[in-house]
């Protein structure tokens, strides 16, 4: 499922149109489960979408950093959203497996959360990495 991201953002003209690959592994991963009658409850092909998302993310905060390098203060002020919109991230996620593991689908809504947040901060870190503040 990974080729599948990859050729996704591969095919994006623009930051604009990459949220459209936002969930596009998870949705390949959960037919083909559905095909081979797996449970999905697990969140397991969410998991493994957030993690191609947080590499990019990862690749993308070191783009950002050397592109602030001469900025000391804004990248002291965006290294402490970053580790805001972290701690946010997961006490969101977290709170999300919680509400929803009564139904027994709580890790899935967990990784859903993950790989939806994840994405679209990469988009955005992406967009100040490419200089479009």
């Amino acid at each position: 499922w990974a080729a599948a991201h990859e050729a996704c953002m591969a095919s994006v003209s623009s930051l604009d149109e990459a949220s459209g690959c936002i969930g596009i592994c998870r949705d390949a991963c959960s037919e083909d489960r559905i095909r081979s009658n797996q449970d999905l409850a697990d969140g397991q092909c969410m998991t493994g979408e957030a993690a191609q998302w947080d590499a990019r993310l990862n690749r993308t905060w070191a783009a950002v950093k050397e592109r602030l390098a001469g900025n000391p203060e804004g990248l002291l002020a965006l290294t402490q959203a970053q580790k805001a919109w972290i701690a946010f991230r997961d006490a969101e996620c977290a709170a999300s497996a919680a509400i929803w593991a009564p139904d027994g689908t709580g890790a899935a809504e967990a990784g859903n959360c993950l790989l939806s947040m994840t994405a679209q901060r990469y988009i955005e870190l992406e967009g100040i990495a490419e200089g479009n503040l």
